[in-house]
């Protein structure tokens, strides 16, 4: 008994040395200071609808992404909006430009056509975009957009995040892949049918879990909706469904 408890402080402490620094965005330094080093695990960014929860949780995968060190590459399956939608911040983003010239560049150009006003900032933003395009298409080798025509249950998209973790890895014996859900609470489930969208969302909480800890081993981000309240603070008790998802996120945010 005692010999086999002493196995386990040593299997502790190489699993602890096996994980390394953790992962940095460099671009997050605030970010990176206080998450330590970003490890494996399921994290959660949970806010009002349109209150930002997907942006931030998209910029800061994608710098991850983007950091060559991290050997990360980012899936992201966009839920509760097309990929087109997902791109179109993605690309904003990286060149600052409003979205709505990413996303409608013929209404931009009609404006031009028709004398608008701020006419010669539109051609500005608009070859912006079209350099924002050819850099976009340089940065799809560390991250790809799949929506919910594609893939809409949890099954297949975890399936699918190990399909592509196992194809990095033979290019790339250091490769891992960083998720992004969003969001949990618009993911199916095919393998059972839930009643109750308390034990639908228990189930993918658990499921994701575990295949960020166990099955794929890596960083899981998921966005979450929250109850509405009174006005007061946002607290990991305004989760909406499910509490399961409180305690297997690694961090709640």
């Amino acid at each position: 008994v005692f010999e086999k408890s002493k196995d386990y402080i040593d299997d502790f402490n190489e699993v602890c040395n096996n994980e390394g620094i953790g992962y940095e965005a460099p671009n997050y330094p605030m970010w990176s200071q206080k998450m330590e080093g970003l490890m494996d695990g399921f994290y959660i960014f949970a806010g009002f609808s349109n209150s930002g929860k997907t942006a931030i949780a998209s910029n800061i995968a994608l710098d991850y992404a983007l950091n060559e060190e991290n050997h990360l590459f980012m899936l992201y399956y966009a839920l509760d909006d097309t990929k087109e939608d997902v791109l179109s911040r993605i690309m904003a983003s990286q060149i600052r430009v409003p979205i709505s010239v990413v996303r409608k560049p013929k209404r931009y150009e009609k404006l031009i056509d028709d004398g608008a006003e701020n006419a010669s900032l539109y051609q500005k933003q608009l070859e912006a975009r079209k350099n924002g395009l050819e850099k976009l298409k340089d940065m799809s080798k560390h991250f790809m957009v799949r929506d919910g025509d594609e893939i809409d249950c949890i099954e297949r998209m975890l399936n699918h995040a190990k399909s592509v973790k196992n194809y990095l890895k033979t290019r790339d014996e250091k490769a891992n892949v960083i998720i992004v859900i969003d969001s949990l609470m618009d993911i199916n489930i095919d393998s059972h049918n839930y009643r109750e969208e308390k034990d639908r969302n228990t189930a993918i909480s658990r499921l994701v879990k575990h295949y960020a800890t166990t099955e794929i081993k890596c960083p899981i981000f998921g966005t979450a909706h929250v109850r509405k309240n009174s006005g007061r603070r946002i607290s990991v008790s305004d989760l909406k469904e499910s509490g399961r998802y409180e305690y297997d996120a690694r961090a709640v945010f």
